[in-house]
């Protein structure tokens, strides 16, 4: 069987174990910082006030520092704005995001003529509700994780091609 994927990724900031930042808390940031409101923030990203409150908590308890200010009332109706830790935070994960999808877009066009990466998967090991796909290519291993739906009728051994993606034809994020 040929599968037909695009490389993607995924990461996160920790400290001592513990998630501090993933995308979902960099979207959060994003928010905050651009509508300079906890529920303006809310509102734009389809989430509850109380979720963006509770993770916001949860990373500043992680921290052990604010990563948010906030005012009360008054003429313009209080606020919120990020710390500089929490600017330097979000400013850290865009920067490694830029990054990371500059490398992803190098490694899919290094040496591609033909727009494509062709490999053999080599182990399938599943998980409550993804699974993690290893293929061998000519130059390296790839490790790709998708929900568990996605790869039901893979199996080791089958071909597989990884189609290369250029930023045109990419759908906007």
């Amino acid at each position: 069987m040929i599968a037909i994927m695009e490389l993607k990724w995924r990461f996160w900031f920790e400290k001592d174990g513990m998630l501090v930042l993933g995308k979902g808390g960099a979207e959060i940031l994003r928010a905050i910082k651009e509508h300079g409101s906890i529920s303006a923030a809310a509102r734009s990203l389809g989430m509850s006030y109380r979720f963006v409150w509770k993770y916001l908590k949860r990373m500043e308890s992680v921290l052990g520092s604010p990563v948010v200010e906030r005012e009360r009332g008054g003429k313009t109706g209080g606020g919120t704005k990020l710390t500089p830790l929490g600017e330097t935070i979000l400013e850290q994960y865009n920067h490694v995001e830029e990054y990371l999808r500059k490398i992803s877009d190098r490694v899919m066009d290094d040496g591609l003529e033909d727009r494509e990466i062709k490999g053999i998967i080599k182990r399938i090991k599943t998980d409550k509700n993804s699974a993690t796909v290893e293929i061998e290519t000519a130059s390296t291993i790839i490790k790709a994780v998708f929900d568990d739906g996605a790869v039901r009728n893979l199996k080791e051994g089958d071909a597989i091609i990884i189609m290369r993606m250029r930023k045109a034809d990419r759908k906007p994020e």
